[in-house]
């Protein structure tokens, strides 16, 4: 991540436990607002080699006062795009990931607009 005390989202964003975790939190992330949202059921972050515990636990190691949102039943694909997750559904076939519900997919933007809006000041727009 970029250096600086400024707002960030991290979307299902940790790295597998061959790679120092502190590598996806730059130090001065800790300084500034952060919101963290991981699917408790990711098929990716909270799987073996990792955890939800070392999802939770590498949170509260580098970013100690960031907001967090771990949604129960959601993977790692309901956290991107829907069109994206579409087009790798098709490749796959059954077995592919499912796009999130229109539902999910509303929350998650309010939530991080929400996010943001309370945490960017107009002068840095």
């Amino acid at each position: 991540q970029l250096e600086g005390s400024f707002c960030r989202v991290n979307m299902a964003g940790f790295l597998p436990p061959s790679v120092d975790p502190g590598e996806g939190f730059h130090p001065s992330a800790a300084e500034g607002p952060m919101y963290v949202i991981c699917g408790q059921d990711d098929e990716v972050c909270t799987k073996p080699p990792l955890s939800f515990d070392y999802v939770k636990e590498t949170v509260a190691r580098f970013v100690p006062r960031a907001q967090v949102w771990y949604p129960a039943g959601i993977g790692h694909f309901a956290l991107l795009d829907p069109r994206v997750v579409a087009q790798w559904s098709s490749r796959l076939g059954p077995v592919g990931p499912k796009p999130p519900s229109e539902a999910f997919a509303a929350e998650t933007v309010e939530r991080v607009t929400n996010f943001l809006d309370e945490n960017m000041s107009s002068d840095a727009i």
